[in-house]
């Protein structure tokens, strides 16, 4: 079943609880927070939660992992709003839109970047759900002319991308040090995928 709660405070903080048990397993005791603002949709405010790691004295909402190609820093970060449905008193936690970035600490840019965005403005014809990043490489078309691109000159689409996917590619690809044995912390990726997916999966209903 999805998310519901009595007020979107109520129902972003079960999410973000569910969230922080899994990153306390996995791969930080730094702990994400869901803060709620207002925003202004045509003419009617509207409460938004934004959920990230804390915000640090030089303004970045990221943490940094050891990896083995040297440090990066982790950016994960979704707004959510809360949808009423029909007459029910409660209401529904919907993800609005994602973020989840790596950046090495000697790049001026971030390596890759994870990105969904539920309402598009209406010249935005990209996917949706896409990846993006200043990785190189060329194209030679059929006329002989090299095509020299970047990942951010595209909107590569990809599914929906879990922070559970996430969190294992720190784990696997980058070789960031787990907070538990490899067994239990890829059981815990498992179960809590298992779990949004059974339970949480209208958090990206239309």
């Amino acid at each position: 079943m999805p998310i519901y709660g009595d007020s979107l405070r109520d129902a972003a903080g079960t999410f973000t609880y569910h969230l922080n048990a899994l990153l306390n397993k996995t791969l930080t005791l730094t702990p994400v927070r869901a803060t709620i603002v207002e925003r202004s949709e045509g003419g009617v405010r509207k409460e938004i939660a934004l959920m990230s790691f804390p915000r640090a004295s030089d303004g970045s909402s990221t943490i940094e992992l050891k990896t083995r190609y040297g440090p990066m820093d982790l950016y994960l970060a979704q707004t959510l709003d809360a949808v009423r449905e029909g007459n029910q008193r409660r209401v529904r936690l919907r993800t609005v839109s994602y973020v989840y970035t790596l950046q090495p600490h000697t790049w001026d840019d971030r390596i890759i970047r994870w990105e969904y965005v539920r309402f598009p403005g209406e010249d935005s014809y990209w996917s949706q759900h896409h990846v993006q990043g200043p990785l190189a490489f060329e194209i030679l078309d059929d006329r002989g002319t090299n095509h020299e691109l970047t990942l951010n000159e595209w909107h590569l689409p990809t599914g929906w991308v879990t922070i559970e996917e996430v969190i294992r590619f720190c784990l696997h690809d980058l070789g960031s040090p787990a907070l538990s044995g490899r067994e239990a912390w890829h059981i815990a990726l498992v179960e809590s995928s298992e779990v949004f997916r059974t339970q949480f999966s209208a958090l990206n209903d239309v």
